[in-house]
């Protein structure tokens, strides 16, 4: 009896899993399309302040405002919001703004090696031939998705490659913060900061759209930031309660597969062929970096 719910109990987490990072494979879209109407940092503002309505929701159902007071989680939100919340999210924005959909998303895997990468380094942790090979072949697939036959690396890679650095150690504040308050209060605290700290960057450094182009943005800033910054993280959170976090690191490696395809329907990117080749080797290496018994725990799960 207990295997068949431990059996239904994993399926149900996969699933989460899966329709949290299918979500959240549409947010290379959505952000592109709200570039023809909004400046790059204005976008990025507004999708983090719909994510703030959003969670502001869930922690008044969960009842969680007191843990506002808890001065040692917010110092460490705020940490990981200047990393995660404006640095990565400014890197990805402008990023996307200058490659396609596709390259983004298969860049961005990258963050699971460079995590895999700074936690052998600073936990000085003695990993497998399989987590080896696991690391080579994202590297071959990234070479494959940057030099598509020849040394040409667009501003946009690049810039995206680099924002894939950040998360590992912006998501170690976020986990302090996690082990003091809850995840609802946690990412409330990052998308109120983002949106003041954006906001503030966007009117500093860039034009204000006009109403018109407001208006034809707004609709893009809503679904972005409630579905895909906040729906798809809860859906994410919750399936770790039944799955291990290596098998929901691994189940995230599929995200870039349906971003090429909504990127296709939505903005006619047809998927070319080094995408396909080096998307392959990246999810491979992927999975193989996450297969137990790599020592990621709950707590180095990225938000």
């Amino acid at each position: 009896m207990g295997n068949i719910q431990n059996f239904f109990a994993r399926k149900k987490g996969e699933t989460l899993n899966i329709l949290g990072f299918g979500l959240w494979s549409l947010f290379p879209i959505f952000a592109k399309l709200s570039f023809q109407n909004l400046p790059v940092l204005f976008t990025a503002s507004g999708m983090a302040f719909f994510a703030a309505l959003f969670f502001i929701v869930v922690v008044s159902v969960q009842r969680k405002w007191h843990e506002l007071r808890n001065t040692a989680a917010l110092q460490d939100i705020f940490r990981g919001t200047l990393l995660i919340g404006v640095l990565y999210y400014s890197l990805v924005f402008w990023g996307l703004k200058h490659t396609s959909a596709g390259n983004a998303a298969i860049i961005g895997l990258l963050e699971i090696l460079f995590t895999f990468l700074l936690f052998g380094i600073w936990r000085k942790e003695q990993h497998r031939a399989v987590h080896m090979l696991g690391a080579g072949l994202m590297v071959l697939g990234a070479a494959v998705v940057l030099f598509p036959g020849k040394i040409d690396l667009h501003q946009g890679d690049l810039i995206i490659l680099l924002a894939s650095l950040v998360p590992p150690l912006g998501n170690f504040y976020q986990q302090q913060a996690r082990k003091k308050v809850s995840a609802g209060v946690v990412m409330l605290g990052r998308s109120a900061l983002s949106f003041i700290l954006l906001f503030g960057l966007s009117f500093w450094l860039e034009t204000p759209p006009s109403f018109g182009n407001f208006q034809a943005g707004l609709p893009y800033l809503i679904v972005a930031g409630i579905g895909l910054f906040g729906i798809s993280k809860i859906l994410y959170i919750e399936s770790l309660s039944a799955i291990s976090v290596p098998r929901a690191i691994a189940l995230t490696a599929i995200a870039p597969a349906f971003t090429l395809l909504f990127a296709y329907l939505f903005l006619t990117e047809i998927p070319n062929l080094g995408q396909i080749l080096g998307l392959l080797p990246i999810a491979i290496g992927a999975f193989f970096i996450t297969k137990s018994p790599i020592s990621f725990s709950a707590k180095d799960a990225a938000y």
